[in-house]
């Protein structure tokens, strides 16, 4: 009698049902589409509050606003780009301008339920 040592055709099968279960759930878990859209309200929150705080800190009475549309959220000084950042998935238009309190000047709807405090300008 031969000893061959080895796997079976069983336990092979196993193995790769298992790999198969697991890649559909690690696959069904990144590719969530709501993903964008966190992702977008936290670049516009971040965006905003950089705005807020270049306001706050510039001595000067410059203009500080920040302008959403094609896909890309623009802080401005003036009319000088400060900063730029990609949005992944919303493709609306808002405009806002702050004062050098950190308060806005207009209150335009905002997306994905974002607020800004009109006295504070707090985000929470």
């Amino acid at each position: 009698m031969i000893n061959i040592k080895g796997f079976t055709l069983v336990e092979i099968v196993a193995v790769l049902i298992v790999l198969c279960v697991l890649a559909v759930i690690v696959v069904n878990k990144y590719s969530d589409p709501g993903v964008d859209s966190v992702i977008d309200a936290s670049t516009i929150k971040v965006a905003l509050r950089q705005t807020i705080m270049n306001a706050m800190s510039d001595l000067s009475s410059s203009n500080w606003n920040i302008s959403v549309g094609n896909k890309e959220v623009q802080i401005k000084n003036e009319n000088t780009s400060v900063a730029i950042y990609e949005l992944k998935k919303y493709d609306g238009s808002f405009s806002i301008q702050f004062d050098n309190l950190g308060q806005p000047q207009n209150t335009p709807s905002l997306p994905y339920s974002i607020t800004i405090d009109p006295i504070t300008g707090y985000i929470p």
